[in-house]
């Protein structure tokens, strides 16, 4: 007479389950690559975090591993279903990062670092899944892209361009759309009685870093065709410029109307978070006004692939 074992993986009603093993040499390999990861990344995770606490353009840093851990948890289900097979690809790209993470050693570069780590996340992920792993774990490894900050003088070229145009833009509309009085010189807007300084700090990368990261997030949920998510990705661009350009014309008008006080020190800091719950609010009616103009049922396009696919394997 047979008997049901109890042993975990395992199916009575027939078949077995494919569960989400790891084979022994691979955990062994696992565990050293991770302490080589941690051991070689102290330090670079280090400037990382002094970059977070002394750039508030790049402040977010702090939250996409936390994204990227739950981007991987969704794919659970689908994990389960696929086997480890190790791919020496893998183990090449974390090797080719070492140079890239002891290069950044003696030049305290925190890009370096972010740009090793995630190299070797990456290459440490192909190496031990495999391709399949890989191909559902790629997006989530390579968002951690988003706290590497960028070089500081890619930074200055994309910011003194936003700083020039929040100026001249917010100046035209206070001076030619609201009445107030106003003229500009360079980054400066003098108002009667009033000189506002339009900072780099004002120039809108703040919110443009911000809100790809968090758009990045959204358009991996938003179930839509690839162009639309691709589309309302590079929109957060345009809506973070415009946002910051209300912010400097609203802070012009408070000068204006007397209330300087609330455009210093704290209520200055509040008002950058409060644009850019505007910007993301923005975002979100973009997704919403998007989603009723193009028609998309997601288990058409499901069945649609799944038959595309079919006829290929029949081929």
């Amino acid at each position: 007479m047979a008997t049901a074992g109890s042993e975990s993986g395992t199916r009575v009603d027939g078949g077995a389950k494919q569960g989400f093993a790891v084979p022994r040499n691979v955990a062994a390999a696992l565990a050293g690559l991770v302490g080589l990861l941690v051991v070689v990344n102290y330090s670079g995770l280090a400037l990382l975090v002094e970059r977070w606490n002394s750039d508030s353009n790049y402040g977010h840093g702090y939250l996409i591993p936390f994204i990227s851990l739950y981007f991987a948890w969704t794919k659970k289900e689908e994990l389960r279903r696929l086997q480890p097979e190790p791919c020496l690809w893998g183990l090449g790209i974390f090797l080719a990062a070492l140079p890239v993470r002891f290069l950044a050693v003696p030049l305290a570069s925190s890009v370096f670092s972010g740009i090793a780590l995630v190299l070797m996340i990456n290459g440490l992920l192909l190496y031990l899944g495999g391709r399949r792993i890989y191909r559902a774990l790629w997006l989530p490894a390579l968002y951690l892209l988003f706290m590497v900050p960028l070089p500081q003088s890619v930074h200055e070229q994309m910011a003194n361009p936003l700083q020039h145009f929040a100026s001249w833009t917010s100046a035209g509309i206070l001076d030619g759309v609201l009445g107030v009085p106003t003229m500009r010189e360079g980054n400066v807007i003098r108002l009667a009685g009033h000189t506002l300084q339009v900072a780099e700090a004002c120039s809108g990368m703040r919110s443009i870093m911000g809100l790809l990261a968090l758009g990045a997030a959204f358009a991996y949920f938003w179930e839509r065709p690839l162009w639309e998510r691709l589309f309302l990705l590079v929109s957060a661009v345009p809506i973070a410029i415009v946002a910051n350009i209300c912010r400097v014309t609203g802070t012009g008008l408070i000068y204006h109307w007397g209330y300087e006080k609330f455009a210093q020190g704290f209520y200055h800091e509040f008002t950058g978070w409060f644009v850019f719950i505007f910007a993301m609010a923005i975002f979100l009616l973009e997704a919403s006004v998007m989603s009723r103009l193009f028609v998309y049922d997601p288990a058409r396009a499901a069945a649609s692939k799944t038959g595309v696919r079919a006829r290929g394997a029949g081929a």
